[in-house]
């Protein structure tokens, strides 16, 4: 009697508010459908759909970690949006590992509030995820946004490769018609913190390097194109940004301050849809 009772104020508490108590809210560790794990879709938790079916995606921004390489130790804000039209609550998981399985650099949550993390044992290794607080991805724009920090392993570990899935809930108390969307990101170790491929769609030349007042620029243009520079910080934040519109072809050249701050920073440079980024160290 007293099982009945309590399901029968959850169905209502579910249908006045949308949650759903026969599901678990709260986020759960080694869904991700990295190697070894299952994902709630095969797991039989959110079930009813084919995994990355049309309509809905799951997507890693990662500030900073241009041409997908790392700069060992340096902190970057990750943000995993996962979006679907409909969907009234969004969940998901996140982990960053090395070819071993193990995990790839530190985790760091930004907001208690709809973060937390959560380890799993997967083939042997522990597994921290950052995982959604329960209800936190309540939404009625068809899409949320979680952001954590990561930071990057010590020089030497190599690759590291983001896995991530998203929960896009139809928030009907079931287990049944919720969608599952995952993605990864590949990323390799950089010891200079740059592209140095042969291969920059744009060349790019920084002087002095390292600088003290002043950078000089130069950039070569093929084509009549939009152009702008970025100067990011190693945690991923922009500290100025130039615009020049409509630049004719041919060499380019600026010069611009250098931040006040000494450090390692990264000059974004984009031309049309072609972006160069080198390693610029103020001291």
């Amino acid at each position: 009697m007293r099982l009945k009772t309590y399901v029968t104020i959850s169905a209502i508490l579910s249908s006045v508010i949308g949650f759903s108590f026969v599901l678990s809210d709260n986020g759960i560790a080694g869904r991700n459908g990295s190697p070894g794990e299952t994902t709630c879709n095969t797991s039989g938790c959110h079930t009813g759909n084919p995994l990355n079916a049309s309509g809905g995606s799951i997507l890693i921004d990662a500030p900073g970690l241009a041409n997908g390489q790392y700069f060992p130790g340096a902190t970057y804000p990750i943000n995993v949006t996962v979006s679907r039209s409909g969907a009234a609550i969004f969940g998901f998981g996140f982990e960053a590992l090395r070819s071993t399985g193990a995990n790839g650099g530190t985790l760091a949550i930004t907001n208690a509030a709809q973060t937390q993390l959560k380890s799993a044992v997967i083939l042997g290794n522990t597994r921290t995820n950052v995982v959604h607080q329960m209800n936190a991805g309540v939404s009625s724009t068809g899409s949320k946004t979680f952001s954590f920090n990561w930071t990057a392993p010590a020089a030497g570990t190599g690759a590291v490769t983001f896995y991530a899935a998203g929960n896009a809930t139809n928030g009907n108390g079931s287990t049944s018609g919720d969608f599952i969307y995952t993605t990864s990101l590949a990323l390799n170790e950089s010891a200079t913190g740059i592209n140095e491929s042969e291969n920059n769609p744009i060349a790019l030349s920084v002087f002095p390097n390292p600088a003290h007042d002043i950078i000089n620029i130069k950039y070569q243009s093929l084509n009549k194109a939009n152009a702008s520079i970025r100067l990011v910080s190693l945690d991923g934040k922009t500290v100025s940004v130039l615009s020049n519109n409509n630049i004719g072809n041919g060499d380019q050249n600026i010069t611009l301050p250098t931040p006040e701050k000494s450090g390692i920073y990264f000059l974004e440079v984009k031309v049309g849809e072609e972006t160069t980024v080198q390693k610029l160290v103020v001291m």
